[in-house]
Order: structure tokens, then sequence, then C-alpha cells
């Protein structure tokens, strides 16, 4: 059975694992997409080699010396997560 299945993933540079899992999750006909901090490192074209979607969300609360500012990170991933309604 076909799941929505959402990564969140702090790094933008290196993890080819994880392109190697989401890549193995859609060819399994799962429909995935992954959360990454910025679309500037080669974590962005591994996933676009890879065909699977992305969205860019600068989600890490502790980057933040301001409490407010982290609590609208949590905020923005939250609605995020609430918005794509994975299964895993």
């Amino acid at each position: 059975m076909p799941m929505r299945v959402l990564h969140i993933c702090g790094a933008t540079r290196g993890a080819p694992w994880l392109c190697e899992i989401v890549a193995e999750q859609t060819t399994r006909g799962h429909d995935v997409c992954v959360v990454i901090a910025g679309a500037d490192g080669a974590l962005a074209r591994g996933l676009e080699l890879v065909g699977v979607r992305y969205l860019v969300l600068p989600h890490d609360p502790f980057a933040h010396a301001d409490p407010r500012a982290a609590w609208r990170a949590i905020r923005r991933l939250t609605v995020l997560i609430r918005d794509e309604r994975p299964d895993l």
C-alpha cells in the first residue's frame, strides 16, 4: 500500500544516503517529500536527480538566539507537517 512519506533533514550538503532511501521509496510507489534547510547544497541537487520533491524550510529552532524566532521555526514546521499529511 503506497504511503505519503515526509523526511525532515537538517543537512544541506552531503547525505547521499538520504537520496538513496527516498529514491527506493519512490520506486516502491510511495509519495515522498523531503524538507531541507536550504537549496544551496548538494542535497537539493541529489534530490532533483532522483526526482524526489523537496521543500526548503529553515527548521532548526536551536539556530536562533531569540526564543520567538525558535518558536516561529517550530510553528512553520508544524504547519508544513499538517499540510502535507504524511503517513510516515
